[in-house]
This record gives C-alpha cells, structure tokens and sequence, in this order.
C-alpha cells in the first residue's frame, strides 16, 4: 500500500492545521475595542492540569469510575502519527486530576470514549478503537477494545473475537453509537491509494462480535459519526460520505431492513462533522465541509439551507435559544479558507432555526475544529456559547510546536453575544471540550483538552447552571437533542 500524502484521514486536519509549512496568526479584527469586563462569578478558576504529551485530538467522556461521587475523564492520545511516543488511552481522576489507569492503544485514537457498563459491575465500561498503523495495515491497529472501567483491564479485542472474518485491511474507528442491545461503530477508509470505501459493523457490546457489515451506497468515506434514532419504531442512522477533497452524500439508513432511505449529495465537498437529529420535533441540523448549513425533517425533504461561501467547517452544530423566540436555533464555527489552508479567520455564527436567517456572527481566531458547547450560565433564558478556537495555524512538526500553539477557550453571552470570559491556552485544540458539573456541588466545570494536556476549570458561583449541550455530540454523546 501507498500512502497517500494528500488524501485526509478523519483529523490529519487537525494535525495540519492550516498547511504545509504555513504559519499564521490570529491579530483581531475590532482594532480598538475592549473584551468587556466579565461579569461578576463568571471568572472559572484553575483546579487542576494533567500532563500526558500525546493528547489532542480525543474528545473526553464522563463516568465515575472509582465511585467517590465525582465523575471521571476518560480520553484517547496520540496527537502525531508518526514516532514511538506512546498512545494510551487514560482515565483521570475527576478530583484530583490524576491517573487512574491507561491502556496502550499504540496508534493514534480520534474517537470519543464510549461507555457502558459491560460486566455488570454498576461501572461504565470503554469501548473505543484507534486509526491505522502510520505504515499500513498490521496486526495491532487498527484496533478496537472494550475496558474494564474500574481498572482499564481488557474484556474484549474486536480483532481477537472476530478473527478470520475481520482483519484491520481498512484505516480507521470512529466513534461508536448504541442502539437498542447493538453497538455501530465504522472504520473511515481512505487513507491509502486505491482509498478504501468504509466499512460499518454491527456488533454485540458484551462480546464484540460483529453481526453485521455494511457500506454507503456511494462506497465511499465515511468520517462522520452516525447519529442513531427511533422513528416510528424503527432504527435509523443518518451520517454522511466524502471529506474537504472527495465528494459525497447525507444518508439515512434504515437499520431493520439494511437500505438506504434518502441521500443528500453535495457537489463539490463531503460531509465530516456528526448530524444532529431533533427526536421529539422530527428533525435533522447538518453541516458539510463548504459549509453548507441544513435543516430537514425525517423524509429528507430541506426545511431551510444557509451556505457561507469561502468557508469550510469540521464541527458539529449545536442546538439553543439565542433570539428569544420559540424553537431551537443553531450555533456553528466555520473557517475562512481552503483546506489545507484555513489561516485567515474563523466565525462562530448563531442562526435562526425555524428559517436559517443568521443572527448574528462573530470573528475569533483562524480555525475552531472543535464543536460548541450550549449552558445557560445566569438563567436568564438566553443560551451561553462556549467555543474554543486556535489563535495560531501552523505546521506542528513536533509536540513541542504544538504544545506551544495559541489557542483560546471563550463563553459568548446567551443576550448579549459579547464576551463573557475568555482564557487563553498553551496547545493547539482539536478535541471538544466538556461543561458539567461533574462533583455535583451546583458550580459549572469544564473540562478542556488542548494539545498535551488536560484542564479542569470552576465558576467559583454557585449559579446552578443549565447544560443543554455539554460535550461532544450532545448531553449524551449520542446526537440527539
């Protein structure tokens, strides 16, 4: 097999990060004009820092693994491809910030944890897989592995379990989804030259063992996470093909009977970033890579479309009330430019969701990749946004540039849309962020992953905060709002 060089495997953006060799940084447009000065118990303070060189692009999850009350950060590594560094995948102490267990995934891991309690032990269990091996195809990764939660021992290897019917022959895990006693999880493809089309397995949790394979109509790659709901009694999975350089289509997929329902194909560019679906209003938020921004109801048919031309984006919107009017509008970050060149600026931009019509937009660093997060802080009605965006696109050749990239984690007012805090960071940020209140003592916390390391913060006010949209894909990490 050949490496491909230009081809992009899910999240070699990040590793990118604006283009070979290009360096920029983020200079702010509103010359002049001052962050305003934040409101009173809306400064989150520091609790704790941990250290583990290779973190950056696994967006965290969340469980109490050593049941003292205070959920737990679980998290895969490996920012780089290449090199003999380790890749663990770790749990984290919630409180004290330190290492509970790790497991050696020894290739990169760009999926979310995914946690149930496998074993029956009352403790959330992981399931999560790694990318390829940076020279091909192996014995060892790609990998995909069940842990126990409480000590990180293994409970299943999917290579194991289903050996002489899988081999690791295409790049890739992404993240994996539930549905009724059955996991989905797919292997992305491309990568290599002739690119693979994904591959998409059904599987049984407690066991590994895959029930079922399948592929996209249009065989091609498949980086975004499918999103799993129930409609009208049947299972369905809506995710989409292609990439910024390979085009492709929105799929749902009914589940019962293995086919395609609809696809929505884009001309030009694929579809990276998760879908949303809206279970009890029955509808679909999308985005594709050119920025192209949907709304639509189960059938398929296009309630509203917005496209910001001369934009791209890799993260998933995220749903809440920011016009105080009925219904649920959008939030997303796009940035300027052309992949592998997104060095100009990038926009957070808040749109109406009955019509689309943009509510306002505003102009914050060069690239955010990862995706916002939704609170309301002062439970005034109107819904906080948190994003964390890089100030700085270069080539990070080496942990060292990456660790010291600028990047900024900042919460625009819900009302207002002015800022009410800001922090800047050491690390370049690719992973989506966490905001809960993970000791349950009514203060807001943060969990935030920049390349290197892992950052607690507290609002230091017990404001009793509303999270609708606390991490990656949602509350409940599954897409659904």
């Amino acid at each position: 097999m050949k490496v491909n060089n230009k081809g992009l495997f899910f999240a070699s953006l990040f590793i990118l990060l604006g283009g070979f060799f290009v360096m920029a940084k983020y200079t702010p447009q509103e010359t002049g004009q001052k962050i305003p000065s934040h409101q009173e118990g809306f400064q989150f303070k520091n609790v704790w820092q941990f250290s583990q060189k290779s973190i950056g692009f696994s967006s965290p999850n969340l469980a109490d693994l050593n049941l003292d009350g205070v959920e737990d950060i679980i998290i895969g590594s490996g920012i780089f491809e290449h090199g003999g560094h380790a890749r663990p995948i770790m749990a984290i102490d919630g409180k004290k910030g330190t290492l509970l267990w790790s497991y050696n995934a020894q290739s990169r891991v760009f999926a979310t944890p995914f946690l149930m309690d496998i074993n029956e032990d009352k403790v959330k269990d992981v399931l999560i897989g790694t990318d390829h091996c940076h020279k091909g195809s192996s014995k060892t990764c790609p990998g995909l592995w069940a842990l126990n939660g409480k000590n990180g021992e293994l409970l299943w290897d999917l290579r194991k379990v289903n050996e002489g019917f899988w081999k690791g022959d295409v790049p890739g895990f992404n993240t994996i989804s539930k549905f009724g006693d059955r996991i989905l999880f797919g292997q992305s493809g491309g990568g290599f030259e002739p690119r693979p089309p994904a591959r998409l397995f059904i599987a049984h949790p407690k066991t590994g063992k895959i029930l079922k394979e399948f592929k996209a109509e249009d065989n091609g790659e498949v980086y975004s996470i499918p999103t799993l709901f129930k409609h009208n009694n049947v299972w369905h999975a809506l995710f989409g093909t292609g990439g910024e350089v390979v085009k492709g289509s929105l799929y749902l997929y009914d589940l019962l009977k293995g086919k395609t329902l609809w696809s929505l194909p884009e001309k030009k560019k694929g579809w990276i970033s998760s879908p949303l679906v809206h279970s009890k209003e029955k509808f679909i938020f999308a985005t594709s890579v050119d920025s192209g921004f949907y709304k639509l109801d189960f059938k398929g048919n296009i309630l509203w479309k917005q496209k910001v031309e001369g934009f791209e984006t890799y993260s998933s919107p995220a749903l809440g009330n920011f016009d105080n009017k009925s219904g649920l509008d959008m939030v997303i970050t796009t940035a300027k430019g052309v992949w592998p060149r997104h060095i100009e600026e990038n926009r957070i931009i808040w749109m109406n969701g009955k019509t689309g019509k943009i509510i306002d937009s505003k102009v914050f660093g060069l690239n955010g990749y990862p995706s916002p997060l939704i609170f309301d802080l002062n439970n005034d009605g109107f819904d906080e946004v948190l994003v964390l965006i890089n100030l700085e696109a270069k080539y990070p050749e080496n942990f060292e540039i990456a660790g010291s990239m600028k990047s900024a984690l900042r919460i625009y007012d819900g009302k207002t849309r002015e800022v009410l805090f800001e922090k800047n960071l050491n690390g370049l940020s690719a992973a989506t962020p966490i905001a809960k209140d993970i000791d349950r003592n009514g203060k807001l916390d943060l969990i935030v992953p920049v390349a290197g390391k892992l950052l607690r913060f507290e609002l230091p006010k017990r404001t009793g905060p509303k999270v609708y949209w606390g991490q990656f894909r949602g509350n409940k990490g599954n897409g659904i709002f």
